[in-house]
């Protein structure tokens, strides 16, 4: 397990909408989501998509890690962990949903006006916002997660769990 790793901080968000600013602040809409309906053309989507959403991913390390460079990967996997293959915008076949960045933590430099704060007190933060306007195309009734992995490893922590229902519809927990 490598240094960044171990110390390694990180959240995963589903949400509506996702978004950051300038500042690096999270805006969120309908945050938190654990079920993504289904979509069809009387819901003016494309049939057999997810409803658009989005994703927020924050990895953090502390200020001793500041400069310090590693491996990120943001991976969709099915019940069985394997790795779910969506189709390609060309629709010509697939490929695995599968981000990976080589980052480096770098110390926060807040914005003029800010406070000051002093140095070595706030995380090194790197943020993810994906938004899926269009959805993905997965199996309804199936349950799904989003993995982090920090140079090859990840944690139970790491991973952000939801289900996808069959059907368009009332959600009903129970």
């Amino acid at each position: 397990m490598s240094e960044v790793s171990e110390d390694a901080i990180v959240r995963i968000l589903i949400a509506d909408y996702a978004s950051t600013d300038a500042a690096g602040k999270l805006n969120l809409i309908g945050g938190g989501l654990a079920v993504i309906g289904v979509q069809g053309p009387q819901l003016g989507g494309s049939e057999g998509n997810t409803a658009p959403f989005g994703l927020f991913v924050s990895l953090a390390v502390g200020p001793r890690l500041y400069g310090s460079e590693c491996a990120a990967e943001l991976i969709l996997e099915d019940e069985s962990d394997q790795v779910v293959a969506v189709p390609t915008p060309d629709s010509k076949g697939s490929q695995p949903m599968r981000i990976a960045q080589n980052i480096v933590f770098e110390e926060p430099n807040l914005p003029r006006g800010s406070p000051r704060v002093p140095r070595n007190v706030l995380p090194a933060k790197v943020q993810w916002v994906l938004m899926f306007p269009g959805g993905l195309t997965l199996t309804p009734g199936t349950a799904f997660h989003w993995r982090v992995k920090i140079d090859h490893e990840s944690r139970p922590d790491w991973v952000e769990q939801f289900f996808v229902p069959a059907a368009p519809g009332p959600i009903v927990v129970g």
